[in-house]
């Protein structure tokens, strides 16, 4: 297990097979590289030499292989990466010239949850012309990461991942398997640079770390060998096809380890007369959907009433639970935040990456909720309505583009029903350093573009500035606007994006927002 500062990773490593590299967590035949920049190979300059049309598929960062729930782990919203093919001046300096016809974007990894990865098939002349990837025998290739984790930098053309983790790679073309850059070499004079060859039919098996071992021609492998390691790799493709549900079944599975030893706690210091609850394993749908209005039957199992009911009954792994206010209105799942500030938050809306569209959304969608808890997500007024229609304790969790992140904590937050247009009321700046602008919004009705109960006599403040949200005359904190980056000055977008203005102020927007709340 190799591990990294936030991250626990497999050691990657690499099997020449019948003459074709294969990744322990890639695909059967073709070579697979994790374009993620905690791959040890980039830490020294990875460069590899390929014959002619070897195929290599270049992977992105998936939370398949490091789960979500494990403390320590990388977070989604840092698993955004974007792929270059430059020329070697970009592969040298980290900046793209983009007017260059031969610096193309080839990949943006936007979907961490999804399987994503680019073929990059080394053809000389390719089927679709000069729209095509063409590789000359006897020439390097470069491909570079501009990228920084985020979703806001996969429109990046420098620095990024290329210059602070050295995230690039040099692809070398061979002419033949004459080449002599295309040989490998005994262990005694191991090379940095690797091999990627294509055969007909299987000849070695050579097993590759940092060095490169090499098995003289007469030490082939039998086909008896050949058929037992086929035997233990046929399942690969169908394990790696299914990893996109992983980071999800491995959450709920340490998330039930955390229920029965909970359970069993009780279990063991129960008495006659004495009252027990009953857990319920997390939701196996994070997607929100429209509140369930039916009352529980008697044979419904009952959940908790929120997340702090969770963590002082010993579930303090965040991730996603089903929890039931007990108000008659059904369970529902939502996102535990157990390690902020010793944990017990609710997490009523998240914004990280501009995935899920807040702007503009109707009336009945900022009811109902919208996106998935295991992401973005806005959990819906009649859900915070159930939460904190008796005063709970309100924590806003803000980041700017540069990295740097700011709170603020009130004490009093309530949200009436429907009747009254989901009324707020603020509470008492009690704690944080981005400075109290949510009272400003304090005693207003919640609007959106369809329904304007803002207290603005001259317009409608949620059309204005593109969002759903408990405007007045107008806002000093606004979460739900445009998915912006940073400074834009543009009249268009004045107090549009996720704004809080004691902190950035109405033209410098906050790319990372959540609402969370406890008793």
């Amino acid at each position: 297990m190799e591990n990294f500062p936030k991250l626990k990773l497999f050691q990657i490593t690499f099997i020449l097979f019948g003459c074709g590299l294969f990744l322990v967590q890639a695909f059967w035949n073709n070579p697979s590289i994790l374009w993620d920049s905690h791959n040890p190979a980039f830490q020294n300059n990875f460069s590899f030499a390929v014959l002619p049309m070897s195929k290599v598929k270049i992977v992105c960062p998936n939370p398949a292989m490091i789960p979500i729930a494990v403390e320590g782990s990388i977070p989604l919203e840092k698993m955004y990466e974007n792929l270059w093919i430059v020329d070697e001046q970009a592969y040298e300096t980290c900046v793209i010239e983009t007017t260059k016809p031969q610096n193309r974007v080839l990949m943006k990894c936007d979907s961490p949850l999804q399987l994503r990865y680019f073929t990059v098939v080394f053809q000389r002349y390719s089927a679709v012309g000069a729209d095509g990837l063409e590789f000359e025998p006897g020439k390097e290739y470069y491909f570079i990461a501009t990228s920084n984790g985020h979703g806001w930098s996969l429109e990046q053309t420098s620095g990024g991942r290329c210059a602070t983790h050295n995230m690039r790679m040099k692809v070398y073309v061979c002419t033949d398997e004459n080449d002599p850059k295309c040989q490998t070499s005994p262990v005694s004079t191991a090379q940095s640079t690797k091999t990627i060859t294509v055969c007909p039919s299987p000849t070695q098996f050579v097993q590759v770390s940092s060095t490169i071992s090499h098995l003289p021609p007469h030490q082939c492998i039998d086909n008896n060998q050949l058929n037992k390691i086929l035997n233990n790799t046929r399942f690969v493709p169908a394990i790696f096809d299914q990893t996109n549900h992983l980071a999800k079944l491995w959450a709920q599975v340490m998330n039930m380890s955390e229920q029965l030893t909970a359970v069993q706690n009780r279990l063991e210091n129960c008495s006659f007369g004495g009252g027990y609850g009953h857990v319920i394993v997390p939701s196996a749908s994070s997607t929100l959907a429209p509140i369930q209005t039916s009352s529980p039957t008697p044979t419904q199992q009952v959940t908790y009433s929120n997340c702090t009911a969770l963590y002082n009954a010993g579930f303090k792994v965040s991730g996603i639970y089903t929890i039931n206010p007990e108000d008659g209105m059904g369970s529902f799942p939502v996102y535990c935040d157990q390690t902020t500030a010793e944990g017990g938050w609710t997490v009523l809306q998240k914004r990280f990456d501009g995935s899920v569209w807040f702007s503009n959304r109707t009336w009945v969608e900022y009811k109902n909720g919208f996106g998935n808890v295991s992401g973005e997500f806005w959990l819906g007024l009649d859900r915070i309505h159930r939460l904190a229609k008796n005063p709970v304790t309100l924590r806003f969790d803000l980041g700017a583009p540069d990295g740097t992140n700011r709170f603020a904590v009130y004490k009093g937050f309530t949200v009436a029903g429907a009747d009254q247009k989901f009324l707020m009321t603020s509470g008492t700046y009690t704690d944080g350093d981005a400075g109290d602008s949510f009272s400003f919004e304090s005693g207003n009705k919640f609007s959106t573009p369809d329904q304007d109960n803002d207290k603005y006599g001259a317009g409608h403040c949620a059309k204005l500035y593109k969002s759903g949200w408990w405007h007045g005359v107008c806002h000093k904190a606004s979460l739900n606007g445009l998915y912006l980056n940073g400074s834009d000055k543009t009249s268009e977008h004045y107090a549009a994006g996720i704004t809080w203005h004691t902190w950035k102020g109405y033209d410098y927007f906050l790319t990372k927002s959540e609402m969370k709340i406890r008793p």
